[in-house]
Parts: C-alpha cells; sequence; structure tokens
C-alpha cells in the first residue's frame, strides 16, 4: 500500500479543509490560469485597438471572446470588424499581436483571415478556457466540501430519521393493505388516482329524440357514458415507496464526503483532469443529501389532512373500501374487532441554510427552497 492509499483509507474523521489549499497545491501556470479572464464585456474600450488587420506575417493569438449580443427587446451597435472593415458583429474575439496591438474579429472572420493557422489559436485558447473553468469549479468543490460535511453531520443526527422510520414501519405494520394498494397505484399511475363515474349523457338524449320525433315507439331510456376523472395525486409518494434506512443513507454520505475531502486535498496540477470525476461524485452527495430531506418532507406530505382525505375518498369510490377514515389526530381503519389508528404528526425537518450556497458553488441547479 503506497502513501496515497494508506492517506484515504483511514477512518472516515472530518478533516477541516484549509481555504487556498488546492490553489496552493498548483503550479504557477495554473494559478495564473485561474486569475486571468476569458470573456469581455467591452471590447471597444481596449487600448492599441487597430481598425484593420495589419500587414504583417504573424498570427496574433486570442486574448478574449466577446458576446455583446443585446437581451430581446433591446439594440446596441454592431462591433467594428477588422476582417470585415465595419460593424457587423456581435460576437467574437480579440486578437492580440506580440506588440500589444489588438483587433476585432466576427467569430467566423480569423479564419477567413488566417486560415488554417487560425484553428490552432482557438483551440489552444480553448483547451485553456476549459481548464480555466475545471480549476475553478474545483476550488468551488473545496470551499463546498466543509459546508456539506458540517450539514451532513447534522443531518446524521437529526431526531427527524427516527421518526421517519418509526411513521414508516407503523404504518407498514398496521395498514399493509393500505401501503399494497397505494403502492400499485404509484407504479401504474404516478400517484393518479383517477376514478371512473357513469353519468347521464343529456346532449345524446336530446339528439336521439330529435332522430325519433316521428316514431311510433320512442326509445326514452337514459343515456349514460362512463367518464374517469382524477380526485388528486397521492402527496409525498416517496415516503411509500422508499424502504433504505435513512439513517444509514446519512452515515454513509457523511464517510463519502469525508472522503471525496482527502482525494481533492492530493490533486495537483499533474492529476487536474482526472479530478473532473470528483465534481460528479460531488454532486451526487449533494442530491443524495436533498433526497434525504425529501424524504423527511414527504412524510409530512403524506400524512396531511387534505391528502389523506383525497386517498380515503378514492379508496371509496374505487376500491369499495369503507373502513379508513382520517381526523386532525389519527389515521385509522375501523374493524370489527378493534380499530387500528396512527397518530398524525409532524416529522422534524432540518434547515438546510448552505443548500444554496453549496449548490452555486457546485454549479448545481437547485430546485425548491
Amino acid at each position: 500500500m503506497n502513501d496515497t492509499d494508506a492517506q484515504l483509507d483511514r477512518p472516515a474523521e472530518f478533516e477541516q479543509t484549509i481555504v487556498g489549499r488546492f490553489r496552493g497545491a498548483l503550479s504557477d501556470e495554473d494559478r495564473g490560469l485561474m486569475a486571468r479572464t476569458f470573456w469581455i464585456s467591452d471590447p471597444e474600450a481596449l487600448p492599441n485597438l487597430l481598425d484593420r488587420v495589419p500587414a504583417r506575417d504573424e498570427v496574433p493569438e486570442i486574448e478574449y471572446r466577446y458576446d455583446v449580443t443585446p437581451p430581446k427587446g433591446k439594440s446596441r451597435p454592431y462591433v467594428r470588424c477588422a476582417h470585415c472593415f465595419r460593424p457587423i458583429h456581435w460576437k467574437g474575439n480579440v486578437a492580440r499581436y506580440a506588440d500589444g496591438c489588438r483587433i476585432l474579429l466576427g467569430c467566423d472572420c480569423g479564419e477567413k483571415q488566417f486560415g488554417f493557422r487560425w484553428s490552432g489559436r482557438e483551440e489552444h485558447f480553448s483547451d485553456r478556457m476549459s481548464r480555466h473553468d475545471l480549476l475553478m469549479r474545483l476550488e468551488g468543490l473545496e470551499t463546498a466540501l466543509p459546508l456539506l460535511h458540517s450539514f451532513l453531520v447534522m443531518l446524521s443526527e437529526h431526531p427527524g430519521l427516527d421518526g421517519l422510520i418509526s411513521l414508516r414501519n407503523e404504518l407498514h405494520t398496521k395498514m399493509p393493505e393500505l401501503v399494497s394498494i397505494l403502492t400499485r397505484v404509484l407504479h401504474a399511475s404516478g400517484g393518479e388516482l383517477e376514478i371512473t363515474e357513469h353519468i347521464r349523457d343529456v346532449a345524446a338524449e336530446i339528439a336521439r329524440d330529435d332522430r325519433q320525433k316521428y316514431a311510433k315507439n320512442p326509445e326514452t331510456k337514459p343515456i349514460f357514458i362512463s367518464v374517469t376523472k382524477s380526485l388528486g395525486r397521492i402527496a409525498g409518494a416517496s415516503f411509500i415507496l422508499e424502504g433504505a434506512s435513512p439513517l444509514i443513507d446519512a452515515r454513509n454520505l457523511v464517510n463519502a464526503c469525508t472522503h471525496l475531502q482527502r482525494r481533492l486535498a492530493l490533486v495537483t496540477s499533474r492529476h487536474v483532469l482526472d479530478a473532473s470525476a470528483l465534481l460528479e461524485e460531488g454532486e451526487g452527495v449533494v442530491r443524495a443529501a436533498d433526497g434525504i430531506v425529501s424524504r423527511l418532507e414527504a412524510a409530512n406530505k403524506f400524512f396531511g389532512l387534505s391528502n389523506l382525505q383525497t386517498i380515503i375518498q378514492w379508496l371509496r369510490k374505487r376500491m369499495k373500501l369503507t373502513a379508513y377514515t382520517a381526523s386532525q389526530a389519527f389515521l385509522a381503519r375501523l374493524g370489527e374487532g378493534e380499530t387500528v389508528r396512527i397518530e398524525r404528526r409532524l416529522i422534524a425537518v432540518p434547515e438546510w441554510s448552505s443548500r444554496k450556497r453549496i449548490g452555486d458553488l457546485l454549479g448545481i441547479q437547485m430546485t425548491g427552497p
């Protein structure tokens, strides 16, 4: 076992991230790359700007890219292109010569001006920009991991997890028939509680009466049609469907976050490309943590009185089951011998105050509050 393996295989105990440790382990070139700007918002304000491509053999390096396309409903002048000799583009590149002179070229005009040699400039610039973005995201991961770890530790110790397990076990033990029925509905229709009713088709009766207005023995029986409608959708579906222990899941996420932090601490400039996988793993841990919180919220949604009343209404109309009832205090199943009751109670949901900050650092679109 090498030193790296030994570091990663130690028991998962949290180590506080030293801010800037990631950047400090990089080469001077990478640190300079992180500090530079690739996009510019006002290319025409740059100094040493030439109106036309100078008569030189030198192919300039791409210094910046720009996109000044105005928002919908707004307008602004085009940017003057040194290849086209007039304002004609909103998107393009700032190219810089060795002596500091600059030209602006529309996004396709560099290749038209310099030919295949320009492709090498564009490829080099794109590579630098991609590496810059990756380095910045990895630094964001370094900042996000302590915040994430702190929340996960709190989550793994939160009383709401035990409350969720207890409530789910009670429902499965006391009302297995209800759980089975709702599980089938969730798999079959995504939880849509549909019923079919036979209603009188007045329009069809009127049309029939018009057709047989002069008949000796007109048909007068009412006409009925079958109509399927939805009473609503089962709220808190994951409370019914997901059986894994949220407590075990939360503890596993604590270990995964700690392990991820250790691996990030070993990244140097030589390993930056391979380290891109750490970003996906970090997002996976965040999504999984969000999932546990959602399961806690789902329990409260499922035991919401209006949701239970909708389910009970559906059971009576569709399944002809009249034994279930709900009140402010209980979900109950009436029986000949005894009535089974489950106390309606709220599951405590932890406050994740750093959620949006973590999402911003990792570039994750976090839905919900």
